[in-house]
């Protein structure tokens, strides 16, 4: 009787293989222009043949971004703030098998695009930018978005939050002021962002 039950276990189990879901990999990692420091917090929507958006991720602080999905074709829309959108065509998925990708985010040439404050470019001003700041300062890493301000000024202009046109200490006090009730951040007159929403 033992003997019966295995086998018909190995024939329930045999029989039931050639159904289980198969499934590849996408692994992308994003880059900044430069083509070696990874970009965080890119917003990567993946389609399939049909154009039917299958996964809606971002990249994760070492510019990476991982999807377990069935075997096929598809291609990926990038976008971030201030930099130019990129699309990663004809990724092709096999069946337990790594799909490696990857891709330069290239600058917005047309305008200074970000958001006022937002030091790491996650797409929002937090407390965590305050954080950023500091270690940047202390020698840690540089903010990911740069711009060409005025005609041979680039800098860090997503960090100037007191209109000062520069990006120092002093806006790190005031970030912590804001968020403690203070005046909104302000961003270089000589550039503001594209399009300018006052933050309240």
């Amino acid at each position: 009787m033992k003997t019966l039950f295995v086998s018909a276990a190995i024939i329930l189990l045999f029989g039931m293989a050639p159904c289980a879901m198969a499934y590849g990999v996408i692994d992308v990692i994003v880059y900044n222009v430069d083509g070696v420091t990874p970009l965080p917090h890119v917003h990567i929507l993946t389609y399939d043949s049909l154009n039917v958006v299958r996964a809606d991720e971002v990249s994760d602080s070492l510019g990476r971004y991982a999807l377990s999905i069935s075997p096929g074709t598809y291609h990926e829309h990038l976008t971030k703030i201030g930099f130019v959108t990129g699309d990663i065509n004809h990724i092709v998925v096999v069946d337990n098998e790594t799909t490696h990708v990857s891709f330069n985010m290239q600058l917005s040439s047309c305008c200074c695009d970000y958001i006022i404050g937002d030091a790491n470019g996650s797409g929002i001003l937090t407390g965590l930018d305050v954080t950023f700041s500091v270690r940047y300062f202390k020698g840690g890493p540089h903010p990911p978005y740069s711009c060409e301000c005025t005609p041979g000024h680039t800098w860090y202009i997503s960090g100037d939050v007191n209109a000062s046109c520069t990006f120092d200490g002093l806006d790190v006090t005031y970030m912590v002021r804001y968020f403690k009730g203070g005046s909104p951040p302000a961003p270089c007159p000589s550039c503001p962002p594209v399009p300018y929403k006052t933050i309240r």
